[in-house]
């Protein structure tokens, strides 16, 4: 069974399609710390011309005709077909690489040495152009090139501190999963010119919180209450994203309550409270949220959770009593009150 077509025509044009996928391939994954891959998407540029003026021969010379010229097509088809067979074979090398890379991605930063001039990719509706970066971890080896895409043509230029997010690879071959300006050092070079300019530093805790920096996120926020400990949206902000990622969220959950005391909020903070353990602040703050808000029904069911844990089994009976009236039909509240009155009343 033959899987390439015997027609020429029908090959060059093959060709062509799969010379263009191997190049978007190697666009979309970009391979990295090997520079001469930089040139690839020349390599596939070239390939795609070669057989489009091959695909062109085959229409305006006669298929019958002998000499040179036939020979000489003859040969760069041979040799053509060798290279787009190695240049797919490396970007399903690639796509498998990062398509199968289930490991954490690192942030990298980095500072563009030099962008290239933009060339324009044969047969492929975008223009390409390459960076030389200076990884921060590799100081004192050459600048990495890397292709840039046809959204990067603009955006990056010399001198300018960029973060990469890089794959380990399926394979052991690092890949970027992206390029972006490195606004850590720009939020950090605006504070050190204003130490208490107030939107550089929310803008660089969110910076923190979103590539999983919290302990740094934690500290920066920490300092932005120092300077603005008014800042309640801030406060219940840094608090709650603390809180979601198993840190100690409460001194900025408690700050935004006395700030502001929404019934949301009090409960945010209230089982921040729950899940570390303390009951005795816990009580504090539902009794106090409980007043502020008689007719919200989680309030008084917490409660009873906690007056149960430390053995008041009385206040927790009546806090539940109290939660199943503002809330009928709440499967746990009917469970934990016939537990709760069994003890009060030992057979």
């Amino acid at each position: 069974m033959r899987v390439l077509p015997r027609s020429p025509v029908l090959w060059h044009a093959l060709a062509v399609a799969v010379a263009l996928w191997a190049l978007s391939t190697l666009f979309r994954f970009r391979v990295l710390g090997w520079p001469f891959l930089a040139y690839l998407p020349w390599v596939g540029s070239a390939l795609v011309l070669l057989h489009l003026l091959l695909l062109a021969n085959r229409f305006i010379a006669p298929s019958s005709a002998e000499g040179t010229i036939q020979e000489v097509v003859r040969r760069l088809t041979f040799g053509a077909r060798l290279v787009i067979i190695a240049f797919v074979y490396w970007a399903v090398f690639v796509a498998f690489n990062a398509g199968f890379d289930r490991s954490a991605r690192s942030l990298q930063h980095a500072e563009v040495v030099e962008v290239g001039g933009r060339t324009l990719s044969v047969g492929v509706p975008v223009i390409y152009s390459w960076a030389s970066l200076r990884i921060a971890t590799e100081t004192g080896k050459r600048p990495q090139r890397l292709i840039l895409g046809p959204d990067e043509q603009r955006k990056f230029w010399g001198g300018e501190s960029v973060a990469l997010m890089v794959g380990s690879g399926r394979f052991g071959v690092p890949w970027v999963f992206s390029i972006e300006r490195d606004e850590e050092v720009y939020f950090r070079q605006a504070l050190e010119l204003s130490p208490d300019a107030r939107q550089p530093r929310k803008d660089l805790v969110r910076f923190l919180f979103d590539h999983g920096r919290w302990s740094e996120a934690a500290a920066e926020s920490q300092r932005h209450m120092d300077a603005y400990p008014d800042d309640g949206e801030f406060a219940y902000y840094a608090g709650e994203n603390l809180n979601l990622r198993g840190l100690d969220g409460v001194p900025f959950l408690a700050r935004a309550v006395a700030l502001r005391p929404t019934r949301y909020h009090c409960y945010r903070l209230a089982w921040a409270l729950t899940r570390q353990g303390d009951s005795a602040r816990a009580i504090e703050a539902l009794t106090a949220a409980s007043s502020r808000y008689p007719d919200a029904w989680e309030f008084p069911f917490l409660l009873g959770y906690h007056y149960a844990k430390s053995r008041r089994y009385a206040e927790a009976v009546a806090s539940l009593e109290r939660s199943e009236k503002l809330k009928p039909g709440v499967p746990d509240v009917a469970v934990a009150l016939a537990r709760l009155r069994a003890k009060l009343n030992p057979r």
